[in-house]
């Protein structure tokens, strides 16, 4: 799929999304435009320090499809970088991590909702495979300075339901029902958010490369890489 931004913000923007590319002009490498989240007859565009809501029209021509950005129509900007965001469509809110903080912006204007008080966060992840049975209560866990956080986030309440203390501060985490993959340091652990038991699974050997945390599906198995190394981990 081919992805043209019409003088969105003063040039000709040219997307390769097939390949994980992502190019400028003439292949010219834009670090600061690298999400792209379809929602709702809309692009939600991560662009550095800023979030656009964009309008966008699209041709079937072969032999690929071309969506063309035409207009920003919101816009939610922050004082740092967004290093982290995801969508929770049972709110219709968005969840953005910057400045180690979490804050909730509404799907449709990108208005913020609200700040969340906690403090130093470093990754958080959505369960997707919830133990609550209440639909419009999302289920979140969250790395902070030596603890993991779980927490239940509605419209209207914000509770930390349980927190884990941790020997180092978590970099990275995954959450899968009662399971939470998390990295620290330079190895792998297994948390059961339940119990509050703690598992360390393997070091790593060459602390140069990025720790890696993947949710492959549904109660089976997480994806922990550190290329050129992988390895499943069955949670059945």
């Amino acid at each position: 799929m081919l992805f043209h931004l019409d003088n969105l913000l003063g040039d000709m923007w040219r997307f390769l999304v097939s390949g994980m590319q992502r190019r400028v002009n003439k292949n010219t490498v834009n670090p600061y435009i690298y999400t792209l989240i379809e929602y709702q007859h809309c692009f939600l565009l991560l662009y550095y320090r800023n979030l656009l809501r964009c309008s966008f029209k699209k041709s079937t021509t072969p032999p690929e499809q071309t969506v063309t950005i035409t207009k920003a129509t919101h816009c939610y900007s922050t004082n740092t970088t967004i290093v982290q965001m995801k969508a929770i469509s049972a709110l219709t809110q968005l969840l953005v991590l910057s400045n180690e903080t979490l804050t909730v912006v509404d799907l449709e204007t990108l208005a913020l909702v609200r700040t969340l008080k906690f403090k130093s966060i470093t990754s958080f992840h959505l369960n997707e495979n919830p133990l609550n049975e209440d639909p419009f209560t999302v289920e979140i866990c969250a790395g902070s300075k030596k603890k993991i956080l779980y927490i239940h986030l509605s419209e209207e309440h914000v509770k930390v339901v349980k927190e884990v203390s941790t020997s180092l501060t978590p970099s990275t985490l995954v959450m899968d029902g009662a399971h939470i993959c998390f990295a620290m340091g330079f190895e792998y652990c297994m948390l059961d958010i339940l119990s509050g038991e703690i598992q360390q699974l393997f070091a790593i050997d060459n602390p140069q490369q990025p720790l890696i945390i993947h949710r492959v599906s549904k109660v089976i198995n997480f994806y922990i890489g550190n290329v050129p190394e992988i390895c499943y981990v069955d949670l059945s």
